[in-house]
């Protein structure tokens, strides 16, 4: 979760209190509040000094203050209680201030009343500023030079990065700020932002902004949708062990950027802003309509193979996806081989995702790289600064390695288990990137996938039985939206459900695989039978015919595998009144195996009914584990 962070101050016994949330706002060190009473000291102070110089002049009829009284900061310092001119530091004025006015020279009246007024406001005002902090000087430096404030608000830190606050067609939107960023002339010129690099170092150092850090949850198993504009969080409860729903603050940027601009800090404290930047985009009709349809079945049964551990393995990739945090620190390794189609696997299994998890505000859903060197060079971090405000959900290395460096393993390892990773920006300084995104890696080479399962923690996918892309049917998303509605809900619920309850209650997750029973394709022999066959006391059917005949029955009505022929036989041996024998027919050639009692009909075939997209028996049983997972969805609050 990303949750406003103050660093705490120590306590009279020099020890740091840590534990913010159990103290009042005011007791921690927190410069960004502090700044604006400092800035408030300072108008009072400036105020105070400025109607004692407007005295000064009137009482002599000047037309103008002396320039050292209209540019104190030039002429005087403080130190040690006192003020002193920079051109004689070696003494007070206060220890003569006739002979200080008489040196310069500048008018002085004989009782000094007005001299010494504005002496010690003077005195007031560079003693309140020398207080100040670095940041907090330059600020005020700033603001007295140009005669405006500068913009605080727009700023704030995301770990030790630099982010700015800009809006787009009257839209908030973050951005981190980095120096080509600033010498693109965004929002403000170059020349305007050189002017604020200082002031930026340092606010960045003192704290004077709000600073967002990452940390992890006890329970991170959640996601987060966005339905009519508005961001519903559903989270595993380790209790009921089933999920709840509830409205997270703030509930979009407007109000998150409206508390800062407010300076309403304390009431960020509590709240975690990941889901501003990570939900999900559902459409509630659609939602409430998302059933186990036939087209999204067969789909999701061609995409795993109709294996269990794909299925497991591709949801909890997808709750990898949709959740704000590293559920899963291993790389998601996706095997397959070239097909005789003319699109890759690589791209369609991208396609797939974006077709599920894209939204209508950015198509920034991924972030590819061609392959792994590329995504760990120290460069690529101001490249992908940014992901966490553009919405990426998941990263991309199309092509996988046999051979790494050590510098490129370690820093692989860094991206998939969400370490902080930190580099140097030339114009604002160092800047951080926390990857907060699933990697997902492809491979059709044996050597690849067994160097990089040997080398980093990997979760498999296993698409080597895909010869064709074709055979997969992917069903347009225009055409058929409530397939993907399904899948960006259901799959990523079905891997949080599974992570919890791996976490909480030490489930394993479930090692079989998805077959029919035996016992459902032995009552489709029997229904063959009844169909193709014919009662015949005093004929015979070869065994070699019969299957031949059951196959053709069973690929045309039910699209299924059927059983092999040493089940076939066993099944029918079952019929009463059939005999499994080898009738003798001939003496020179071997007799062959046949059922007598029985015979195919002269014209089976056209017994066969007629079956319009029927999903097969194993399809259908995968649908009705497809049918458990909708059970997870608790009720969306309307």
């Amino acid at each position: 979760m990303i949750k406003l962070y103050l660093k705490p101050q120590k306590n009279p016994n020099n020890t740091a209190i840590t534990n913010i949330n159990n103290l009042a706002f005011g007791e921690n060190c927190n410069a960004y509040n502090r700044y604006y009473k400092n800035k408030i000291k300072l108008c009072d102070t400036q105020s105070a000094y400025n109607n004692a110089l407007i005295a000064y002049t009137n009482i002599h009829y000047l037309s103008c203050p002396p320039q050292i009284f209209a540019y104190p900061w030039q002429y005087f310092v403080y130190y040690h209680g006192s003020i002193h001119y920079v051109y004689n530091k070696s003494f007070s004025i206060f220890d003569n201030i006739a002979l200080f006015f008489s040196a310069l020279p500048l008018p002085c009246s004989p009782n000094l009343g007005a001299e010494t007024q504005l002496l010690e406001t003077l005195k007031n005002l560079l003693k309140t500023f020398s207080h100040l902090s670095k940041a907090e000087k330059l600020l005020y430096n700033y603001e007295e030079k140009y005669r405006t404030s500068f913009p605080l608000s727009q700023f704030f830190l995301f770990e030790n990065t630099l982010c700015f606050w800009y809006f787009d067609n009257n839209t908030p939107k973050c951005i981190a700020l980095t120096g080509t960023l600033m010498q693109s002339n965004f929002v403000y010129s170059w020349d305007i932002w050189k002017t604020a690099i200082p002031i930026l170092k340092a606010i960045k150092t003192d704290n004077y902004i709000p600073r967002f850090v990452y940390s992890k949850s006890p329970n991170p198993y959640r996601m987060y949708v966005k339905i009519d504009e508005q961001i519903i969080a559903i989270k595993y409860n380790e209790n009921t062990r089933t999920f709840n729903t509830f409205m997270p603050y703030p509930a979009n940027l407007y109000i998150l950027n409206n508390d800062i601009i407010q300076n309403n800090i304390p009431l960020l404290l509590k709240y975690d802003i990941s889901h501003l930047f990570y939900h999900t985009e559902c459409n509630l009709p659609l939602l409430e309509t998302a059933t186990v349809t036939d087209k999204l079945t067969r789909f999701l049964f061609r995409l795993t193979n109709g294996n269990y551990q794909n299925l497991i393995h591709l949801s909890i990739l997808c709750a990898n996806i949709a959740s704000p945090e590293i559920l899963t620190p291993k790389l998601f390794l996706i095997t397959y081989h070239d097909t005789n189609s003319n699109v890759s696997i690589p791209e369609q299994f991208h396609q797939i995702l974006k077709f599920t998890f894209n939204t209508e505000e950015t198509d920034r859903v991924s972030k590819i790289f061609p392959n792994i060197s590329k995504l760990v060079l120290k460069k690529s971090i101001p490249v992908l600064l940014n992901t966490l405000f553009y919405g990426t959900k998941f990263i991309i290395l199309e092509k996988g390695s046999s051979s790494l460096s050590e510098n490129q393993i370690k820093s692989l390892s860094q991206y998939i288990k969400g370490t902080k990773v930190t580099a140097k920006e030339p114009k604002i300084g160092s800047c951080s990137y926390r990857n907060l995104c699933p990697i997902i890696c492809f491979s059709k080479s044996h050597k690849e996938t067994v160097y990089l399962e040997q080398n980093f923690p990997c979760v498999k996918i296993d698409l080597n039985f895909i010869d064709n892309y074709e055979e997969l049917e992917t069903p347009h998303p225009e055409q058929n939206p409530e397939v993907y509605e399904w899948m960006k809900l259901y799959l990523p619920l079905y891997g949080l459900y599974l992570m919890g309850e791996k976490k909480f209650h030490k489930q394993p997750l479930p090692k079989k695989q998805i077959v029919t029973s035996l016992a459902s394709k032995d009552s489709i022999v029997s229904e063959f039978l009844n169909i193709c066959c014919t009662v015949a006391k005093n004929e015979f059917v070869y065994t070699d015919c019969l299957y031949d005949a059951y196959n053709f029955y069973y690929h045309s009505v039910h699209k299924s595998q059927p059983l092999n022929r040493a089940q076939f036989v066993k099944a029918v041996k079952q019929v009463p009144g059939l005999i499994y024998k080898r009738p003798h027919v001939s003496r020179t050639e071997p007799n062959k195996y046949a059922f007598t009692g029985i015979r195919l009909k002269p014209d089976w075939k056209s017994c066969i009914p007629t079956v319009i997209d029927r999903l097969s028996l194993e399809e259908e049983a995968f649908k009705k584990t497809l049918q458990k997972i909708t059970t997870l969805l608790p009720d969306i609050p309307q």
